[in-house]
C-alpha cells in the first residue's frame, strides 16, 4: 500500500478533505513513517537474513563491530554462511561464567553477544571471515513521499491508521486535541501490534527466547 492511501483514510476520519488542509500531508507522513516503525518494533514484523546489513566482514584477531542502528534483535548467527548456529548470549553470561572469555581466540567462533548495537564475536576470530545474521529490524526506508510503500506485510498495513489517529489527537491544539480519541486509537493500534516495551524487557525476552544449555566450545 502506497502511503497515499493510509493519508486518504486519515483526511477521511478527521473530515480534513479541502485544500489548504488544515494537518500538511508531510506531518502525516511523519506519524507514519512512527507507525511502522513502532510497529515493526513491537510486534517484530521484519525479520531480515539477506540485506547488507545482515552481513558482517570480519577481520582477524578484531572481535568487536557496529551493527545497523535498525537492527534491535539478533535472532541466529552463522560463521561464514554455514554450519552449527553461533549462540547468540548476553554479556553477563560471559562475566559471571568465563570471566577470561577475552583471552580466548579461535579460528571458528561459537557465540556472538549483541548489546547497545555492538556485536562481540567469540572467541576472538584468528581468520577472517563473514559473519551471517537474523535479525529483526524497523524498516530500511522512512515513509516521506506519498507515493512510498510501506515494507511491513499488507495484511497490517491499514492498521498503521491508528497511530497516526492517536498522534493526531494527541497534539497541544486546542482545536483538534482529544484525549479520549487518542486513546482509543492507541489502545486499538496496541490490540494490533502489541505493548511498547523497554530496552530491557526486550533484552529479557529475546533471552528467553533464544535461551539454550548447550555448552559452549572454545
Amino acid at each position: 500500500m502506497e502511503a497515499s492511501a493510509l493519508v486518504k483514510s486519515f483526511r477521511s476520519r478527521v473530515d480534513d478533505l479541502e485544500s489548504p488542509y488544515l494537518t500538511s500531508d508531510a506531518l502525516v507522513l511523519d506519524w507514519a513513517a512512527e507507525a511502522e516503525t513502532e510497529a515493526a518494533t513491537r510486534a517484530r514484523l521484519l525479520k531480515d537474513n539477506s540485506s547488507t546489513m545482515t552481513q558482517i566482514a570480519v577481520l582477524s584477531g578484531q572481535r568487536t563491530y557496529k551493527a545497523d542502528q535498525r537492527i534491535f534483535e539478533v535472532c541466529s548467527a552463522l560463521w561464514n554462511g554455514q554450519g552449527t548456529p553461533l549462540q547468540v548470549i548476553h554479556p553477563s553470561h560471559f562475566e559471571t561464567q568465563m570471566p577470561r572469555w577475552r583471552d580466548h581466540e579461535s579460528s571458528k567462533p561459537t557465540a556472538i553477544m549483541f548489546e547497545n548495537n555492538t556485536i562481540t564475536i567469540y572467541p576472538k576470530p584468528t581468520q577472517a571471515g563473514t559473519l551471517n545474521l537474523e535479525v529483526y529490524r524497523t524498516p530500511i526506508y522512512d515513509i516521506e513521499e506519498l507515493d512510498d510503500e510501506f515494507e511491513i506485510q499488507s495484511m497490517h498495513q491499514r492498521r498503521l491508521i491508528d497511530w497516526v489517529l492517536y498522534r493526531y489527537y494527541s497534539q497541544e491544539d486546542v482545536e483538534v486535541r482529544d484525549e479520549e480519541k487518542a486513546m482509543v486509537s492507541l489502545a486499538r493500534f496496541e490490540d494490533s501490534f502489541g505493548m511498547k516495551y523497554s530496552a530491557d524487557s526486550m533484552r529479557k525476552q529475546s533471552q528467553r527466547r533464544r535461551h539454550t544449555t548447550r555448552r559452549i566450545l572454545c
